[in-house]
């Protein structure tokens, strides 16, 4: 069943090869709750076009961001790219957040896994890095944690409840842009709370693209525990990994009002006009 509830807007979530099966879901549980009607578009259906006549937005879940590029370069880039600049809205966690930058550099050094790349949407015009920490292993899940983030300071914050919001992550970026190069339509709107060579990190981005808004994002605020216990069934044979998911588990369920916070956030940037 491709529509998840049948009242309000419509948003489209891409489901294709490279997409995830558990951030599919979740997005479209999220989207569901926030009274949207979720719709899955396959790539056949993004390039037809048909979706940006009566959809208020896309959104593309983590799983291979190399997939989503060799389907839908070209026509189907075209179509998401005008319709945000029309006044449309792109959000992209994992995958979906390296896929809306301007370039991927992701585990450079690690010659199965290196991916640096240009890519044609380009709502974030520079480079997507990641992963932002390091144990990230392709169906080995030994890259999952339970991170913080927070409000750049250089933000007002509307509540206290903007400093060490706990989320999922799992091989996501952090959004890099020279000095020389800031982007003046993008605002960080989350940062990654541990240092890195003392810099701080931009965890999720905010984008002004035409009329439209993108929202970039190296964490999973639509993930939550009761997802991931879900998901559990895979690892019944291997306790180490039982176990380490099990851990994220707990962290994520004592904190788990702090994502909604953050999709809060997200979505307040995203429905500004």
């Amino acid at each position: 069943n491709n529509l998840r509830m049948a009242n309000g807007p419509k948003v489209g979530v891409y489901n294709d090869d490279g997409t995830a099966e558990l951030y599919v879901d979740c997005l479209c549980n999220m989207l569901s709750e926030r009274s949207y009607t979720a719709v899955k578009l396959s790539a056949d259906d993004v390039e037809s076009g048909e979706w940006t006549k009566t959809y208020e937005g896309i959104v593309f879940p983590g799983g291979r961001d190399i997939p989503y590029h060799e389907k839908l370069q070209g026509r189907g880039n075209k179509h998401i790219r005008s319709f945000v600049e029309k006044g449309g809205w792109y959000l992209g966690f994992g995958a979906g957040g390296y896929y809306g930058s301007s370039k991927i550099a992701f585990c450079v050094g690690e010659p199965t896994m290196e991916i640096v790349a240009d890519r044609e949407l380009a709502f974030f015009p520079g480079l997507a890095i990641g992963p932002r920490y390091k144990g990230f292993r392709y169906s080995a899940d030994t890259g999952e944690r339970a991170v913080s983030i927070s409000k750049p300071a250089s933000l007002p914050a509307d509540c206290e409840d903007s400093r060490g919001m706990i989320v999922f992550f799992d091989g996501g970026s952090y959004f890099s842009s020279t000095e020389n190069d800031r982007p003046d339509n993008c605002t960080s709107l989350w940062e990654y709370d541990s240092k890195y060579d003392q810099a701080t990190l931009t965890a999720v981005v905010g984008c002004r693209i035409g009329s439209g808004r993108a929202v970039l994002g190296g964490v999973h605020p639509a993930v939550g525990a009761t997802d991931l216990e879900k998901d559990e069934w895979k690892y019944y044979e291997d306790h180490h990994r039982l176990n380490h998911r099990k851990s994220v588990i707990d962290i994520l369920r004592k904190h788990d009002s702090d994502r909604k916070v953050v999709l809060d956030d997200i979505f307040a940037f995203l429905e500004r006009k």
